[in-house]
């Protein structure tokens, strides 16, 4: 039995719309996360700070990767991946479990680069490897999430602050935050729904 996970599990009926919307809140208000996989020649967990594009549905994230990069091999090795996020100054949190893919579609690139990304390849100088959408070393990273839990926080610093202090006299475990998880039916639910959204728009 695990007292301050049950104790902070959102008990409230919040839809999976709602709870997808805060995902999505939560993540763009982050914007890195250490993504860990399973090192192709060890088999040792390896994480790495990267940086997801927007999210697709309905937790399903985008990276941009160097063909070249170590992780291409993991991935393509071993698609077990999780993205972890953590919100400092509040201290939420974010953790998908999800299968990774390398995706060389030149179209998509194109439709998610932007000239920030040209930096973390640099310039070689020979007319083709030089950042752009069209450079050979371009990839994207697409993570299929599986689950996801994300803690929310539902009160202020010193509400927390007076519930921790409580805590220590009662020995109760205390309410500081709300945990959510989203399954993978809720998942498949939310992709449909994107689904609908984008055909609607074209």
């Amino acid at each position: 039995m695990d007292p301050p996970r049950e104790v902070n599990k959102d008990s409230s009926t919040v839809t999976t719309e709602k709870k997808i919307e805060d995902l999505y809140n939560l993540i763009s208000g982050i914007g890195f996360c250490m993504m860990t996989t399973h090192c192709k020649d060890t088999g040792k967990l390896v994480s790495r700070a990267m940086s997801p594009q927007t999210p697709d549905a309905p937790a399903d994230l985008w990276f941009y990767v160097n063909e070249n990069s170590p992780k291409v091999q993991d991935i393509e090795a071993d698609p077990n991946v999780n993205l972890a996020f953590h919100k400092q100054n509040t201290s939420e949190w974010i953790s998908i479990s999800g299968t990774a893919q390398i995706v060389r579609d030149r179209n998509k690139i194109k439709k998610f680069y932007s000239p920030d990304v040209r930096p973390w390849f640099g310039d070689l100088h020979d007319g083709i490897h030089d950042g752009g959408p069209d450079d050979p070393r371009i990839a994207l990273i697409l993570v299929t999430a599986d689950t996801v839990h994300y803690c929310l926080k539902d009160t202020g610093p010193t509400v927390q602050t007076f519930r921790i202090a409580k805590s220590l006299i009662t020995g109760e475990p205390p309410k500081v935050s709300v945990e959510r998880t989203l399954e993978q039916d809720e998942l498949k639910h939310g992709r449909h729904l994107r689904e609908m959204d984008d055909s609607i728009v074209e």
